[in-house]
């Protein structure tokens, strides 16, 4: 058992929950994340958080953000206005091109997960040639889209019920008007028990990378600069727990409008098991086409995090419906 030193966190959480409702498991592969959960009723083969309850057909269209936005468009979902921009055309790329877009853009790989790539608050088109240029560097298409600066709010299905939803809010230090933003950010990360290196804990360490960069630039800011006190700095605009966001619980005051929409939308791609992140302009109100975008589904959620900061055991709930406890 030893070798479950080599599992992911979400591997470690599912199989320590499991244990918890006296589940029995067996690990097949844990360099693969392959392992078996079962009762005296049922077994079942889980590889890291995927199982059976999701079709592979549907799981590769929705992981194709192209397909995915297609799809939810004929079935009337709102999304956010989106170009695709492949490499070879990018010599092409003309202002004219973004002319029905509002500033600011976001810019995002078309086969990425995790945020990453992710480039955000692009302000006009010479910067957005810039980090196009830079994105090329490393992917082959890539998606501009419109930034809506409403709350992005993610929500995990299951069977037809929201087991968690939650606001991610991007990375902040507050400023105490004696320390720099790179001492908040030393001091977050070293007195902060939930944060640690990559996807090791609850958070992820916050690094000072561009992106970080050039979000203080746009504050007239610089990591040597002292914030007054109470004084909130983002440090990027992105919300990802793997770019160093937090989450809000926001389950309780959820508009059931809300809830049926997204549960709708898991339907357009048969998905029993996934989360769902929405753009919203509040979370208490009726939806209308205007007030909301669908941002992204994943059909391989991750759930770390949800128990320390939501207060939501959320593998627990999935493991008492698939197994009727």
């Amino acid at each position: 058992m030893s070798s479950i030193n080599f599992l992911s966190t979400s591997s470690k959480l599912l199989i320590s929950e499991a244990k918890d409702l006296w589940l029995s498991v067996e690990i097949i592969d844990a360099d693969n994340n392959v392992f078996f959960i079962w009762n005296s009723e049922k077994k079942i083969l889980f590889k890291n958080t995927d199982f059976w309850v999701n079709s592979a057909l549907w799981f590769k269209l929705v992981n194709d953000k192209s397909l995915c936005y297609t799809l939810l468009e004929r079935n009337w979902f709102p999304i956010a206005k989106s170009l695709y921009l492949k490499k070879e055309n990018f010599n092409n790329f003309k202002e004219s091109d973004i002319s029905w877009f509002l500033f600011p853009l976001v810019i995002k790989p078309l086969s990425e997960a995790h945020w990453n790539g992710v480039r955000m608050n692009i302000r006009d088109y010479w910067e957005l040639q810039i980090k196009l240029e830079t994105s090329f560097l490393d992917y082959d298409t890539m998606i501009i889209q419109e930034q809506i600066k409403w709350d992005e709010i993610r929500m995990l299905v299951f069977d037809n019920e929201i087991i968690a939803a939650y606001i991610r809010k991007p990375p902040v230090v507050t400023g105490d008007g004696k320390r720099t933003i790179q001492e908040l950010v030393e001091y977050e990360n070293t007195t902060n028990p939930l944060r640690w290196e990559q996807y090791e804990n609850v958070l992820t360490s916050i690094e000072i990378d561009d992106e970080v960069l050039d979000t203080l630039k746009k504050q007239s800011l610089n990591i040597l600069s002292i914030p007054r006190e109470w004084q909130n700095i983002i440090l990027r605009r992105n919300s990802n727990v793997g770019t160093w966001g937090t989450l809000v619980n926001v389950s309780s005051i959820l508009h059931p409008q809300v809830k049926q929409w997204v549960i709708e939308s898991l339907a357009v791609f048969w998905l029993h098991f996934a989360w769902v992140d929405i753009i919203l302009q509040d979370p208490r109100s009726p939806l209308l086409k205007e007030n909301w975008v669908i941002l992204e589904i994943n059909a391989t959620p991750w759930l770390w995090g949800h128990k320390e900061m939501l207060w939501v055991n959320s593998w627990n709930l999935v493991l008492r419906k698939l197994f009727g406890i």
